[in-house]
């Protein structure tokens, strides 16, 4: 018998995020949260293949929400090449509040995979503490997968 090969259930979880960074006249053009699970681990700039926050401060956060509870024990975070997302925490929520599930420092990958205790949840979020070195208030998420 042969196993599966793991199922990234990020693309099943509504993105939400503490703010969204915005551009563009005429047609507003937004880094939307929705962009960081839609399934593209493209780490390309631009708000078409990643969320950014708005305002330029730190902490941030970008959450994902399922409908039911599910299992996790990896998370992959693709980022903006060039725009690396320095430091992170990757957390759960117990149904009473956030739980550091891993502290990520000093970062430069544009692509890094977490292995995470397991643990189930509804709800998982990254919460990022300092950006790039080219823009530290600015977190760039192009795509979280979630296994």
């Amino acid at each position: 018998v042969t196993n599966a090969a793991p199922q990234n259930i990020a693309p099943q979880a509504l993105a939400v995020a503490s703010s969204t960074y915005c551009s563009g006249a005429g047609t507003v053009h937004c880094y939307s949260p929705g962009r960081a699970n839609d399934g593209s681990n493209s780490t390309a700039l631009g708000g078409f293949t990643s969320w950014s926050n708005n305002a330029g401060t730190m902490p941030q956060w970008l959450e994902l929400q399922w409908g039911q509870l599910v299992s996790i024990s990896r998370v992959d975070m693709y980022t903006t090449s060039g725009y690396e997302l320095r430091d992170y925490d990757i957390e759960y929520w117990n149904g009473t509040g956030w739980v550091k599930a891993a502290l990520i420092r000093n970062n430069t990958a544009v692509s890094r995979s977490t292995a995470i205790a397991p643990v189930q949840t509804f709800r998982l979020r990254i919460l990022t503490l300092f950006g790039s070195a080219v823009q530290p208030g600015y977190a760039r998420i192009n795509e979280i997968e979630v296994y």
